[in-house]
């Protein structure tokens, strides 16, 4: 795609209210079609050193004019929500972090599509045992499918008593050590090595924005309910005629907490050590080294 119809594929209304709307107290990364000295992607996470956020169709056109010489192409989210994004200090601070979403990350190759929904269908079941209905949807990710959570099903209560990346962590390990026996079967249906299932929850990581473009692959992040998995095409995702699921936005509050003292007892939590304030390496180091590792 050219960048004239990426700039307009963001700045549609129906695209743009997606956007704003998942986006809400997210941290937000930009990738651009333009590349640095080694042939990567700039990715972008501040604006004159104010980490970004997108609250608003402005907040869209500004960020098209502040990086028309890079061209934004791909938009991400963090999974951490926060209290205050103005002050990069802050989001490395726990109690600035109020929900984080629990997202499987399926990684294979576009061609073999129809496996990475059987992925993540087996992973759908599971969480069906565990009553998990209204807030689960699937985003298509270019090569792959990200299976999230809406972070509201987690009462108040529960977070109070876990904190929330603490859940999303163990609930995501939890529910893949479950799944390990079915990706291994698809592996021997398909005949295929691709496919692979990761708990990737990070107190930076970023995932995809509904109806985003990928960064490289001219297909959209679509959504789509489990309900719908079964009519599920690969030609949902092309950007000149996608099919998107709005009910992303559904939950129901206290929907996970079983799953939530359940997975936290059996896995424990977020296993990386957090400071209060932050020692270790910026979030931009970090999201170097997934760049690097073809993690994003």
């Amino acid at each position: 795609m050219n960048y004239n119809k990426i700039r307009e594929h963001y700045l549609k209304s129906d695209v743009a209210n997606e956007i704003i709307e998942y986006s809400r107290d997210r941290w937000i990364g930009i990738h651009c079609m333009e590349r640095d000295e080694k042939g990567k992607q700039i990715f972008h996470r501040y604006i004159n050193k104010v980490p970004i956020q997108i609250n608003s169709i402005n907040d869209l056109r500004y960020i098209f004019e502040v990086f028309s010489d890079c061209r934004p192409r791909t938009f991400y989210a963090s999974i951490n929500k926060y209290h205050s994004i103005s002050d990069k200090d802050n989001l490395y601070l726990l109690d600035n972090i109020y929900a984080v979403s629990p997202v499987w990350d399926i990684d294979n190759r576009i061609e073999y599509w129809r496996a990475t929904v059987e992925a993540a269908k087996s992973i759908v079941d599971i969480l069906r045992d565990y009553r998990i209905k209204y807030g689960l949807f699937i985003k298509w990710s270019g090569e792959g499918a990200h299976i999230h959570l809406h972070e509201n099903i987690f009462s108040n209560d529960v977070r109070k008593n876990i904190h929330p990346l603490d859940i999303a962590y163990s609930v995501v390990e939890y529910i893949m050590r479950k799944a390990m026996d079915s990706i291994d079967r698809i592996r021997r249906e398909y005949n295929i090595d691709t496919i692979k299932v990761e708990n990737k929850v990070d107190i930076s990581r970023v995932f995809t924005v509904p109806l985003s473009l990928h960064r490289e692959l001219d297909r959209v992040a679509v959504c789509v309910k489990p309900d719908k998995l079964n009519i599920f095409d690969i030609s949902w995702t092309e950007p000149s005629n996608y099919r998107h699921d709005t009910r992303w936005r559904e939950y129901k509050v206290g929907e996970g907490d079983d799953l939530a003292y359940k997975a936290y007892e059996a896995v424990g939590g977020y296993p990386y050590r957090i400071r209060r304030r932050r020692k270790t390496k910026p979030v931009d180091s970090m999201i170097k080294r997934w760049l690097n590792e073809g993690e994003l």
